[in-house]
C-alpha cells in the first residue's frame, strides 16, 4: 500500500510541476546553431525554438515575412538564422529590433528556390510555425499548427 501511496504522490508532483510550466519554451541559442551545422542530418525536422532579435526581413512567399533573427547567448559568434515564417501574411506585424520567441522544425533550404535562394546565406532555415513577437506581446500561428501552438504556449516542446 505504501508503494501505491508512493507511486501516486510522484504522479501528482509531477503533474504539478508540468501544470507549472513556462510557457513558450525556447532552449536554444547560438551555441545549437554550431551543433546544427556539424549534423545538419541529425536536426533536420527536429522541432527548434528560441528567443531573438530580427536583423533582417524580407518577403517570403505568399507575403509571408523571411525573418533573420539573431540568436540569444552564449552566442560568441552572433549568429544568426533565418526562419520561414509560416503564418499568415496579415500577421507581417514586425520590424527590425523586434523580440520574437521562434516555435518550428529545422530543414534543409532549397538549393534552387526562387524565394529564398537569393536571400540565404545558409544551408538550413526554420520553418517557424508560432512567433511570439515579446516586443509587440502578440502571437502568430500557422494556419495548420494550432496543436503545437498550444502545447507550446503549455510549455511543452511539441514533437520532440
Amino acid at each position: 500500500m505504501k508503494l501505491i501511496a508512493a507511486f501516486a504522490g510522484t504522479i501528482f508532483a509531477c503533474a504539478a510541476a508540468s501544470a507549472q510550466a513556462e510557457p513558450f519554451p525556447a532552449p536554444h541559442s547560438g551555441s545549437t546553431l554550431v551543433e546544427i551545422e556539424q549534423s545538419l542530418d541529425a536536426w533536420r525536422g527536429k522541432p527548434i525554438a528560441f528567443p531573438g532579435r530580427i536583423q533582417r526581413m524580407e518577403d517570403g512567399y505568399e507575403g509571408r515575412p523571411l525573418l533573420r533573427v539573431l540568436l540569444p547567448r552564449p552566442n560568441p559568434d552572433q549568429r544568426e538564422i533565418w526562419v520561414s515564417s509560416q503564418v499568415l501574411p496579415e500577421a507581417r506585424q514586425f520590424k527590425i529590433g523586434d523580440v520574437v520567441i521562434v516555435y518550428g522544425t529545422l530543414e534543409r533550404a532549397a538549393e534552387d528556390d526562387p524565394v529564398t535562394t537569393p536571400v540565404y546565406d545558409t544551408a538550413y532555415h526554420v520553418l517557424g510555425e508560432c512567433v511570439v513577437n515579446a516586443t509587440t506581446k502578440r502571437i502568430y500561428y500557422a494556419p495548420q499548427a494550432d496543436a503545437h501552438c498550444d502545447a507550446w504556449r503549455e510549455g511543452m516542446m511539441p514533437g520532440g
